[in-house]
This record gives C-alpha cells, sequence and structure tokens, in this order.
C-alpha cells in the first residue's frame, strides 16, 4: 500500500467512530461542491460509511469532509460563502443556516486537522454567526476573506487576507487584522505578526490547481460531445467548431499545466515536509482507533473483547449524538427567540401605526365638526341680518 492511500486511510478513521455530528437531519442541502480535485470523501448524517464526493454533489448540515493527499475540494455554501479544503483536511459542517429574508445566519465549522481558506459572504445583519473552531482556537467573522491552519495538537494559525477576524481562546480575544497573521497555542495565548509572503503561495497552488481541474473537466466534456456529434453524422458542421474549442482548451490546459508543474517544485520541500508533519499528527489521533477497527475487521479479537468494542462504539456515536441534538436544539430556540422578537416588535409596530391611524381620524373628525360649527354660526348670522 503506498503512502498516499495509507494516509488518507488514517483520516477517514475518524468516520469510523465518530460519525456526523447532527442527527436531526435537514433535508435540503446546505451548499454544493464546486470543484473536486483527488481523493475527497464525505460521511453524511445517519451514513454508516463516507462516500466519494464529485463535483456537483450536494452537501449537507453535519456532514464530514475529508481530503487525502493532493486532493482539493471547493464547497459554494447557501449564504454565498465559499470554502476551499485543502489537502489531508478534515472538515464538520456542523451549523449551516442562513435566511436570506431576514438578513440572519450560523454558521459553524469544526476542523480536526488541516487546512481550510473561508472567502464569507457580506450583507447579513450583526446577530449573525459565522465561526471556525478548532481544537485550540475559535475564529469569528461576518464578512472577510481569511484562513485557518490546525496541524498540530498545540497550536493553529490564522491568516487574514481581507477584513477582520476575532480570534479567541480561553476566554482571551484578539482582533486580526488584513495582512496579518496570529498564532494561539494552548495555554500560551494569542500572538500576532504580519502575513508572510509564502502564506500565499500555498492558495496559488490551490487556485492553480482546482483550475486544472476544471480545464480537465471542460477538456473530458468536449471530447464526449465531439464523439456523440461525429456518431449522429460524421459531416455535422458544428464538429469543426468543438474541435477548435477543444484544441484552445487543451492548449491552454497544457500552459496552466507547466505553471502548476513549476510552481509544485518550487514547493515540494515544503508539501513534502507538510505532508510528513500531517500523517505523523493524524496517525497519533488515530492509532488506537486504527488498531481497534483491524482487529474487529480483521477477526482478531475474541467474542468478549468484539463485544467490548462495539458497546464502545456505540458509547462513543451516542455521546456524539447527544452533544450534537443539544447543539442543534440550542441554535433552534436561539433562532425561535428570534422570530418571537421580530414577531413582537412588528406587533408592537402594527399596533403604534394603528394608533397613529386613529389619532389622525380623530384629529380630522374633530376639524370636520368645527368646520360645520363654524359654517352654522355663519348662516345663523345671515339669517339674523337679513330679518333686520
Amino acid at each position: 500500500m503506498n503512502r498516499g492511500i495509507l494516509s488518507l486511510g488514517v483520516l477517514l478513521l475518524g468516520f469510523s467512530s465518530a460519525g456526523a455530528q447532527v442527527t436531526e437531519v435537514d433535508p435540503d442541502p446546505k451548499g454544493v461542491a464546486s470543484g473536486v480535485s483527488g481523493q475527497v470523501w464525505v460521511l453524511e448524517p445517519e451514513a454508516s460509511s463516507p462516500k466519494a464526493l464529485a463535483d456537483s454533489d450536494p452537501v449537507f448540515e453535519g456532514s464530514r469532509i475529508t481530503s487525502g493527499e493532493g486532493a482539493f475540494v471547493e464547497i459554494d455554501l447557501i449564504d454565498g460563502s465559499e470554502l476551499k479544503i485543502d489537502e489531508m483536511t478534515q472538515v464538520d459542517l456542523s451549523n449551516v443556516d442562513a435566511q436570506p429574508e431576514s438578513l440572519e445566519r450560523m454558521v459553524d465549522l469544526s476542523m480536526l486537522y488541516g487546512t481550510l481558506r473561508v472567502s464569507v459572504q457580506n450583507g447579513f445583519s450583526d446577530r449573525s454567526v459565522f465561526k471556525v473552531v478548532t481544537p485550540v482556537s475559535v475564529a469569528g467573522v461576518r464578512g472577510t476573506d481569511f484562513a485557518v491552519e490546525y496541524e498540530s495538537e498545540d497550536e493553529s494559525q490564522v491568516d487574514v487576507f481581507d477584513g477582520e477576524v476575532v480570534v479567541g481562546q480561553e476566554g482571551a480575544k484578539e482582533t486580526v487584522e488584513s495582512g496579518e497573521s496570529s498564532r494561539v497555542g494552548r495555554g500560551k495565548g494569542i500572538t500576532k505578526e504580519r502575513l508572510k509572503e509564502d502564506r500565499h503561495e500555498r492558495w496559488e497552488h490551490f487556485k492553480e490547481s482546482m483550475h486544472d481541474h476544471r480545464q480537465e473537466r471542460a477538456e473530458s466534456v468536449l471530447r464526449e460531445k465531439i464523439e456523440r456529434v461525429r456518431a449522429e453524422n460524421p459531416n455535422d458542421p458544428r464538429l469543426a467548431g468543438l474541435e477548435n474549442a477543444l484544441q484552445n482548451v487543451s492548449k491552454d490546459r497544457t500552459e496552466a499545466r507547466s505553471k502548476l508543474e513549476a510552481r509544485r517544485e518550487k514547493m515540494k520541500d515544503r508539501r513534502e515536509e507538510r505532508r510528513g508533519r500531517m500523517r505523523e499528527f493524524a496517525q497519533k489521533h488515530g492509532r488506537e482507533r486504527f488498531e481497534e477497527a483491524r482487529k474487529f475487521r480483521g477477526g482478531a479479537m475474541t467474542p468478549e473483547e468484539r463485544k467490548a468494542a462495539q458497546e464502545k462504539m456505540g458509547e462513543r456515536r451516542r455521546q456524539a449524538r447527544e452533544k450534537a441534538v443539544e447543539q442543534h436544539q440550542k441554535r433552534r430556540e436561539k433562532i425561535k427567540d428570534r422570530r418571537e422578537e421580530k414577531k413582537d416588535q412588528k406587533q408592537e409596530g402594527l399596533k403604534d401605526r394603528r394608533e397613529n391611524r386613529q389619532d389622525q381620524m380623530k384629529d380630522r373628525r374633530d376639524q370636520r365638526r368645527d368646520k360645520m360649527q363654524d359654517k352654522r354660526e355663519q348662516r345663523k348670522d345671515t339669517r339674523q341680518k337679513h330679518r333686520r
């Protein structure tokens, strides 16, 4: 087994025991995978095993997404925000809810390890929540472009490319502005520094890799269409245009691939160092479950050990479900309170407008009454003058 498959297997260990974080499944998708390159897996709510994620697949609240070595994925959420998930990364879409009509949203992402870049959509209310949580830090934002890296169990890093991010840890908070980077160490507090240039290189590589992937898709679609048209009519006039388009796409892809390979060569040492660190990190956190799963599936356990392992895994799932249900209920109660508050405000507004209309109508009636009284007085005076 090669290292890439082995490391992906280690990354997927989290699927076998924790499961999805939300048990009350929302049937509506909360986003779509706009680009998938390499081996990317998703564990959907209430699913027993992960499945491969493909381009244009919907993603649901409570799903866990895992990318292998050399794999990348972009996800467009329903609020308009974009997630760029780097290689060897695992992210839980714990809560994803957006209400465009009330300009409110609640997005909670949990990153177990790896690197994630987020472009958050602007235009939502101040009460909206969008945060990325790692075991050592919380990054809360409104509208900004930032990246979170968690590749060590004792430290995470937040890079802000645009806007502001509030980074928190154990009661401490620090505002990180555009062009700044922050490190959050377990028990070491929060430190800030200027954003280094090499922090951009990874995302340029990500961008070029996704561009190459999309060009490959376009090339494949054009080839299929050419074959289909040629099978229907070898003399179809559309073939010349399609073949010309395919030639242009292939040429662009060749040029883009050369740039991508040059950047990969430039980043080779850093990428290998990072991959080695991530393998060690993932294996350290997954070794106990890996051994347990290997024995369980390989039949190396006695019936008593197997039963105990099943009970242990069931207990883990039960605790995860209870925690997820509790978080889900709190979120729903919070949304319900906000709706009740808005309803009360609306009723108060209607009551005030009704009272204002009543006061205006009363004033108009009084004015008409006074005017009629004046006219009566004038007619009375006129009659008296005629009698004289």
